[in-house]
């Protein structure tokens, strides 16, 4: 079993204490909010404040758990952590949805649910709920609903954690979810608990804090992460940005790799590479995606194939690749290594934007925030470029504030009619106008021709332009034939407080224009035309 940190001690005390004073106060879904840093190991310090609760003197209510994430891999994930925390010493049972049929939930239980299976707008997503026309229910198993009853009805009070929750807690329905399962109790977990709640809680004195100071002091993470100098870019000149964003994370990663080495460390530290989500759609209209740009570039520079791990549509997570001494050099990805997943020895990232539609990728920086060695952070006190995460972007400033910042609420509630006797199904007539062939020039060789003569005519161009007369002739009439479509890149940019990375983007570091890369050009290019 893991032994907490002096600083994670404390907060489970503070913790207890606080829910404790909390219980004695009237009234139901009161506050706790717990704010820490990411990397700080929250869902460590609340197994151990939960498994605290089962034995503690003077306290001895009966309840259970409910344990919200915003996926169903963060819910499996946070009760894989349970496991491996205590092992076979846990006296709570971990249940999931697959344990809803059971009717209810007994003393010290602790429920893992995915949050979006019981507050999803549409029926389809949300197959726990029980559906208000009794003709829709099915004829056995229990709904998440029976389950709630269940366990008030011997009496249980109910404890509601919600992981992540300036993710999870969003108006409307999700309240309608709170209030059914009307918990004593609401914890919120967050790096960024939401202003109108922590107010609410420091009124009841349970708002509880991590000071991130302490944090990176006991090796946890790292101290801060930076960007790409305006230095750095200045020695690219002439090369293609995308080679020279895989140039940086390369030589960063080699030059860790043997200040580890150096330490007498066996750390191989990992280079990230995410990928545009739309390098599918380039395939499709005959483009060379960011995966083949970068894999031929790897090769170029000698990488071999099996340093290079992928994690994306085909490709599963490659085994043990978050282990400090596993061969895996790099990883390429695009979504799937974005939120809940820890590989400590991961200190170098290479994104590359999205052209079409900008993803909030903002999770995915945090993948490069941990330290693989917190029981081992003396040996680091003198290495100063082992305690700060790397990161080359051709992200805008613009991209940043304007996409990554969650401002989506949920949708209005649709109300949908019960009254359903008596309607017949309606028929609409569909028509459909083939198409032969897509030749809707029916003689494209004659439409060429007659668009060359006409563009000629115009420009005044003949056979007998040569030595640059063409040119002269088409810069006379204002055609620029030496384009630079540029793009504004962050530099120079150090974010301390990783939880606060998309409000600091606003403010740290500057921009300097950049030509883009050939491939941007060519996919910006084809995105304006469709």
């Amino acid at each position: 079993m893991f032994n907490p940190l002096p600083f994670q001690q404390d907060t489970i005390e503070k913790l207890l204490f606080a829910l404790t004073a909390i219980w004695k106060k009237e009234g139901q879904q009161l506050p706790l909010v717990f704010k820490s840093p990411t990397g700080s190991g929250k869902t460590f310090m609340l197994a151990h404040f939960i498994r605290g609760l089962n034995k503690l003197p003077n306290w001895n209510i009966d309840k259970a758990f409910i344990w919200i994430t915003f996926s169903d891999d963060l819910a499996m994930q946070s009760k894989k952590k349970f496991e491996e925390y205590f092992e076979n010493t846990l006296e709570n049972n971990l249940l999931t949805v697959n344990d809803i049929n059971r009717g209810k939930m007994l003393e010290n239980d602790i429920l893992f649910l995915n949050w979006q299976k019981v507050s999803a707008r549409s029926a389809e997503s949300r197959k726990l709920r029980r559906p208000d026309d009794e003709r829709m229910r099915k004829e056995s198993g229990k709904y998440f609903e029976d389950f709630i009853d269940g366990t008030k009805k011997d009496s249980r009070s109910i404890i509601l954690i919600i992981d992540e929750a300036h993710t999870n807690v969003t108006p409307d329905l999700a309240q309608q979810i709170i209030d059914y399962i009307d918990p004593k109790v609401v914890i919120h977990v967050s790096a960024t608990p939401k202003p109108e709640i922590v107010a609410k809680s420091a009124d009841l004195g349970s708002y509880i804090v991590v000071n991130r100071e302490r944090v990176v002091s006991e090796g946890l993470i790292k101290e801060k992460i930076i960007t790409q100098t305006e230095e750095d870019l200045k020695k690219i000149k002439g090369k293609d940005l995308d080679e020279a964003l895989l140039d940086f994370g390369l030589e960063k990663r080699e030059q860790l790799k043997a200040e580890f080495e150096a330490l007498g460390k066996k750390v191989n530290p990992l280079l990230l590479i995410q990928l545009p989500n739309d390098d599918s759609e380039r395939v499709q209209m005959g483009e060379k995606t960011k995966e083949r740009i970068a894999s031929d570039f790897l090769k170029k520079r000698g990488i071999k194939e099996n340093k290079i791990g992928r994690w994306f549509d085909k490709y599963p997570k490659p085994d043990g690749i978050e282990d400090n001494e596993d061969d895996y050099d790099i990883l390429l990805f695009k979504l799937a290594a974005g939120t809940g997943w820890d590989c400590p020895r991961a200190h170098v990232l290479v994104m590359f934007r999205d052209i079409r539609v900008e993803q909030r990728f903002i999770q995915t920086v945090g993948r490069i925030l941990r330290m693989p060695e917190p029981d081992q952070k003396d040996n680091y006190r003198n290495s100063p470029n082992l305690r700060v995460g790397y990161l080359y972007t051709n992200y805008n400033r613009k991209d940043i504030t304007d996409n990554w910042i969650d401002k989506s609420q949920n949708k209005p509630f649709v109300h949908i009619s019960k009254q359903k006797e008596d309607i017949n199904n309606i028929q609409i007539q569909s028509a459909y106008v083939s198409r032969v062939n897509y030749g809707d020039l029916s003689n494209s060789a004659k439409f060429q021709a007659s668009f060359i003569e006409s563009m000629n005519h115009y420009f005044g161009l003949n056979k007998g332009d040569i030595l640059g007369k063409a040119k002269k002739k088409l810069t006379k009439k204002g055609i620029d034939l030496d384009p630079l479509t540029t793009n504004q890149i962050i530099v120079d940019a150090q974010f301390e407080d990783y939880d606060r990375i998309n409000f600091e983007f606003q403010k740290k570091g500057h921009d300097i224009f950049m030509e883009i890369s050939q491939n941007d050009v060519e996919k910006t290019f084809n995105y304006l035309c469709w």
